[in-house]
């Protein structure tokens, strides 16, 4: 990938004069190529293939998507999904994903389980005492008339497991999960991948390691995320169980653990995972609590978003209940007490990052002719809605599916750039090469040529730091000095300068990341270093931002009886930091707070005082901290 920057940088002047059609409708993105007379290149294209599918929480609700299950096989767009992201519910419906399960496997298992058996103890006596409380909540629906039966019915079949450990929901999705990965592995396959079956067979289970491995070779298996809130010395932390983090942990494990609801589902607990100290155990919930909707880019803001590839994920959220956003209510605190986390501030906080990525999103309808599934009771904890109830929201769903997918399929990208140059630098390998074949005989030979010599000299640069043990300090001299030599004597254009300090960010090569490391305390005297360094240290201090807007701004505003002046100032704080790109804007954020946030009551003692000045003192980057990055 060429470009890899969240703000590429377009172009403020407008195509003008003469042009001519370089490249129409080249490769699978059918990218046209058009330059103008003052220079200005246009560049159209299709949307980039989904390869990402995001699957939020909802609880029962999440019986409905079997229906885009089913738009995407039907649209073959499935097998192109490379990563399933889920919460909670979402966490479930991702396991059988990311194994390889096809649309009508998936409908048959959403419609024909029995979701509230899925909370029964595995005690005999207490499962029996639940059984009949189910029974009985299914003759009062009977008996009694509309949403007072249905209110009834779902009361009788949750109470009796309230605190429920959900044993047979983890059984259920180990089991799913090897017989599915199971019927995707073949004789033909690589040696790594029957090695994996051969474990299976043997009563292993699937890992996230596993899918990562067998996603290489086989498209109907995906990579694998899935959300947890883990209670760390009893603060929540968000934290994504996945091949990297997470490679050898039980997949049915990490979506127990996502999806337990609070209060319904008592805590699960788990050991030996890398984020943790030895011997140390530690409780999770929910994974909706922190991050319902788990975009890669909310679970990592410093995520790099390639330009023209950065719109490929289909993204599934519930129809919400409309409400005002009360903060600082009762109902509020007691949500977040309930459950230890800043449950209100976290959604609230999630909702309008979300609207970054409105094009990608598909609400899943929930208010329709035959009810309103949006609520708690009528959605959220309705394990026994009837076959009529699912099958309706599924179709709803499949529809809303199609429909985007289709309007997806016809909606075309246009971007400016100042030069041909910079346009085609910031296109993918494929794309370039899409480009290359259909474009007339010369036309790409110098920017052909630049790239060979650019990437000749970033595998020399690679080489270099390579050399040097890990324990030892990088110096810009010697050979190493050469290669940054080398790349600086590449420069004749703002775009190669642009391109170079891009791929010297980029986060799988590390011994480029490492030589940043190295030098970001130094004045260096490189253009190309400089501009690196430049982009690395925008790219923290967004970081920074996003992390202050999540850990101290959204949580304040969300206190107890929080004053209204507290929350403009507050929310004057986040305008800077969502536009911030350097550590004094940072820091004029979080000296408005300090100079200006009051007590939220003059009573005396603690119950109101909630540390906001000093979070944000304890946040203020430092002359040091600056330079550092």
């Amino acid at each position: 990938m060429h470009m890899t920057s969240n703000d590429p940088p377009l172009s403020m002047t407008n195509p003008e004069g003469r042009s001519r059609v370089i490249v129409e409708h080249a490769g699978k993105r059918r990218i046209t190529l058009t330059d103008y007379e003052n220079g200005v290149t246009r560049l159209e294209l299709a949307l980039p293939p989904i390869n990402k599918l995001i699957l939020s929480g909802g609880g029962a609700k999440g019986i409905a998507y079997s229906g885009a299950v089913n738009a995407l096989e039907q649209q073959g767009v499935l097998n192109d999904i490379q990563a399933v992201y889920g919460s909670s519910v979402g966490a479930i419906m991702a396991v059988m994903l990311a194994c390889g399960i096809d649309a009508r496997q998936f409908d048959t298992l959403t419609d024909d389980t029995d979701l509230l058996a899925l909370l029964d103890s595995a005690d005999n006596g207490a499962g029996w005492f639940q059984q009949a409380f189910s029974g009985l909540g299914a003759i009062t629906q009977k008996a009694l008339p509309g949403a007072i039966g249905d209110f009834t019915r779902v009361l009788l079949g949750v109470l009796p497991r309230i605190q429920s450990q959900a044993l047979p929901l983890q059984a259920l999705l180990r089991e799913t999960a090897r017989t599915a990965v199971l019927s995707r592995i073949h004789d033909e396959h690589a040696s790594e991948v029957t090695d994996i079956r051969d474990r299976l067979m043997a009563g292993s289970v699937v890992t996230f390691a596993d899918l990562a491995v067998l996603n290489r070779h086989i498209p109907q298996i995906k990579n694998l995320n899935i959300t947890g809130t883990a209670m760390l010395a009893g603060m929540p932390q968000l934290v994504v169980f996945s091949a990297a983090l997470t490679p050898d942990l039980d997949i049915a494990m990490a979506a127990h653990v996502s999806a337990s609801l609070p209060v319904l589902f008592k805590q699960p607990s788990g050991a030996g995972m890398a984020f943790q100290a030895i011997d140390e155990l530690t409780f999770f919930q929910d994974g909706g609590v922190l991050l319902n909707t788990p975009v890669p880019q909310l679970i990592d803001p410093g995520l790099a978003t390639d330009l023209m590839s950065g719109s490929d994920m289909l993204i599934l959220r519930f129809e919400q209940q409309e409400s005002p956003i009360d903060r600082g209510g009762f109902t509020q605190l007691l949500t977040d007490w309930l459950t230890g986390a800043p449950v209100s501030a976290s959604r609230e906080f999630q909702n309008l990052s979300l609207k970054a990525f409105a094009e990608q999103t598909v609400v899943v309808p929930l208010r329709t002719e035959k009810g309103y599934f949006s609520g708690a009771l009528s959605g959220t904890v309705n394990f026994g809605m009837t076959a009529d109830i699912k099958d309706h929201l599924q179709e709803r769903l499949q529809q809303a599916v199609s429909a985007h997918l289709k309007l997806r399929a016809e909606k075309r990208e246009e971007y400016v750039f100042e030069s041909m140059n910079e346009a085609l630098l910031s296109m993918d390998d494929e794309m370039l090469d899409s480009v290359l074949s259909r474009a007339p005989d010369g036309t790409m030979n110098s920017i052909m040529t630049w790239l060979s010599g650019a990437n000749a000299a970033l595998a020399m640069l690679d080489a270099m730091v390579e050399t040097y043990d890990s324990s030892s300090r990088l110096t810009l001299t010697g050979s190493l000095g050469e290669a940054v030599a080398r790349l600086d004597g590449l420069v004749t254009d703002p775009a190669h300068l642009r391109w170079l300090a891009l791929q010297l960010n980029r986060f799988d090569r590390k011994a480029r990341l490492r030589l940043l490391d190295a030098v970001r305390n130094n004045a260096v005297a490189s253009p190309v270093l400089a501009a690196a360094l430049a982009e690395m240290r925008e790219r923290e201090v967004r970081v920074i931002a996003g992390n202050i807007r999540k850990s101290v701004i959204f949580p304040s505003m969300h206190l107890f009886l929080q004053t209204s002046a507290n929350i403009n100032l507050l929310l004057s704080a986040d305008r800077i930091l969502l536009q911030a790109t350097t550590a004094s804007e940072v820091n004029r954020a979080l000296d408005g707070i300090i100079a200006a946030y009051a007590s939220r009551s003059a009573l005396p003692g603690q119950l109101l005082q909630s540390g906001t000045v000093e979070l944000a003192k304890s946040w203020r980057i430092t002359t040091a901290d600056a330079t550092a990055q």
